[in-house]
């Protein structure tokens, strides 16, 4: 099968309807599907499923949301970002966002082992964020060749010499990608249990020699 370059519009959501809302849904889902990360905290996809609803709605309220679309219109990939300084999603800002509704039915969905593993997975992330101001690229979804990088680089344009940082969750597929785009390795984080696939944390090349970046242990 030859090969097919796209081009695509890369643009900023702040709200959807219920039309645009789901499939936008379904993307991350399928994205996700086969993600090690996800595999291992959540028991079933109907619990990834409703994971993700509950952070896309975060995100189109207190972080920023944008979309890669294709010629057609199609929408093929997404990203969630953090500005420096947002608040994270964790439970208490999910609350005090005014989603307590969303979060009670998260934990409704999930298994009690499951939410146990996505909270104690999300401390030990948050933990080992980089002490020095940063864009956080969340969630980083693509169904077809080349809405990922169109919405990495898109954003990493406007940003010019900001840190930026993310957590790979696939580090042997996803590798190449990130470097191809200035990111680099800093470090690998397993959890005890020993069934969690190594997250490598990276940055911009661009901003500091490698070891440069100091951990922020008391986020």
């Amino acid at each position: 099968m030859p090969f097919i370059q796209h081009t695509y519009q890369v643009k900023q959501r702040h709200a959807l309807t219920k039309e645009e809302f789901e499939p936008l849904l379904s993307l991350l889902s399928t994205a996700f599907a086969d993600d090690p990360l996800f595999g291992f905290l959540f028991h079933d996809s109907m619990e990834l499923r409703r994971f993700l609803c509950v952070c896309l709605h975060y995100y189109l309220k207190m972080g920023r949301c944008y979309t890669a679309s294709d010629e057609t219109g199609k929408v093929c990939g997404a990203a969630l970002w953090n500005e420096p300084g947002g608040r994270l999603i964790t439970p208490y800002n999910v609350i005090k966002s005014g989603m307590l509704g969303a979060y009670l039915g998260l934990l409704l969905t999930l298994s009690p082992r499951s939410t146990y593993k996505m909270l104690k997975m999300s401390n030990l992330t948050q933990a080992h964020h980089i002490a020095e101001r940063h864009w956080y690229l969340f969630l980083l979804a693509s169904i077809q060749p080349g809405a990922g990088s169109a919405l990495v680089e898109g954003m990493t344009a406007q940003l010019g010499e900001s840190v930026v940082y993310l957590e790979n969750s696939k580090p042997e597929k996803n590798a190449h990608f990130y470097h191809k785009l200035g990111f680099e390795n800093l470090l690998t984080i397993s959890w005890r249990e020993g069934t969690v696939v190594p997250m490598a944390r990276m940055v911009t090349t661009a901003h500091a020699k490698k070891g440069d970046y100091r951990l922020n242990r008391n986020r």
